[in-house]
């Protein structure tokens, strides 16, 4: 069934004013749907999802909102900063909206997806991941925040992974799967928002670009992540869970090369 003429669906977006939130809302609100839109300020829900207040708000916020139940969950929020926020946000903030909101998923086509990025490829902090997948936030906080200064980007890439990796230990379960929830995962390689520009000069971004190419048609915008997401969004997908996209115009493969699957499926 075409989504222009399914019946009309309830969709929450995290990180919706600007970006991949912004243009995935668009995106369904041109198709007819209802998007409720959480993110700091200046959107249906305000909340910080760095939190646990601002996490439980959000919950309250779009029961309030949707007393009937909602169809989506786009898990799409995330920052890219120094310090523990990123864990904050990005893993515990993520985890918290996809398991607070799937209670409130109705049953007739329930999807979710997490928006996580290319970044769970590079390097990663062990400890921090681990933290993460054991739930505790404070540790994983503490560890992301006792991180060289220059570790930026392990922050980030180790938020990611450990979101990656629990989408996929979750994705099969019997409260996702068992429920005929498709959890699913895309992950964006450089795309242009406030987040990816903030600080950098043209020159750091070649530089960033020449390590880490997306060969089909470089740097993408919102708009081209937009058609994944909905997809995964869509009640045409029934079979599709526990599944990271990588939506990079080709980078992942010439970081992965071309045999992926050696060594797996034990």
């Amino acid at each position: 069934m075409n989504e222009s003429t399914s019946s009309i669906r309830t969709i929450v977006v995290t990180g919706a004013a600007g970006g991949i939130g912004a243009a995935t809302g668009n995106h369904l609100r041109a198709q007819g749907h209802r998007v409720i839109g959480v993110d700091l300020a200046g959107v249906d829900v305000a909340a910080d999802l760095g939190t646990p207040t601002g996490r439980a708000a959000l919950v309250d916020a779009v029961r309030g909102l949707a007393p009937g139940g909602i169809d989506g969950i786009v898990a799409n929020a995330g920052v890219h900063r120094q310090d523990s926020a990123t864990v904050r946000v990005n893993y515990f903030g993520a985890v918290a909206t996809l398991e607070g909101l799937r209670s409130l998923l109705r049953p007739a086509a329930p999807r979710a997806v997490l928006v996580t990025s290319r970044a769970v490829l590079l390097p990663v902090d062990d400890d921090v991941v681990e933290a993460c997948l054991a739930g505790d936030e404070e540790r994983a906080a503490r560890l992301v925040d006792a991180l060289p200064g220059n570790a930026e980007h392990l922050a980030y890439a180790s938020s990611k992974r450990a979101a990656g990796r629990w989408l996929r230990r979750t994705a099969p379960t019997a409260d996702w799967a068992g429920a005929g929830i498709p959890l699913n995962a895309v992950a964006p390689g450089w795309v242009n928002t406030p987040m990816t520009a903030r600080d950098r000069t043209p020159e750091e971004i070649s530089r960033v670009m020449a390590a880490r190419p997306m060969p089909l048609g470089g740097r993408a915008e919102p708009d081209d992540v937009v058609p994944a997401i909905a997809y995964f969004l869509s009640p045409a997908n029934t079979r599709v869970t526990g599944q990271t996209l990588i939506v990079d115009g080709g980078g992942e493969t010439l970081m992965c090369h071309e045999d992926i699957w050696v060594g797996t499926a034990r």
